[in-house]
């Protein structure tokens, strides 16, 4: 599945409220690549507790990783586009 795909598929399953099956969704696009999108995602689960524990520290690295990653993609399409 791609990046896309398993986001997609986390939500589906996160709007399911089958939290646990779209945690492994959202791990396995963040695993793929840089998804900040699935990094959001799994932050917004630990900072909640829908699916695992709460746990506020993770879901501040999973914020900031989707940040930065977020970031890196604006910049990368901003270098494509400009010449």
């Amino acid at each position: 599945m791609s990046i896309i795909g398993d986001y997609k598929e986390g939500m589906h399953f996160f709007q399911e409220k089958e939290y646990a099956r779209a945690i492994e969704h959202f791990e396995m696009g963040l695993n793929r690549g840089n998804d900040s999108d699935c990094a959001l995602m799994l932050g917004k689960c630990f900072e909640y507790g829908l699916g695992v524990e709460e746990d506020l520290v993770i879901a501040k690295d999973c914020y900031k990783s989707a940040l930065i990653k977020f970031g890196f993609m604006h910049i990368l399409t901003a270098k494509r586009f400009s010449g």
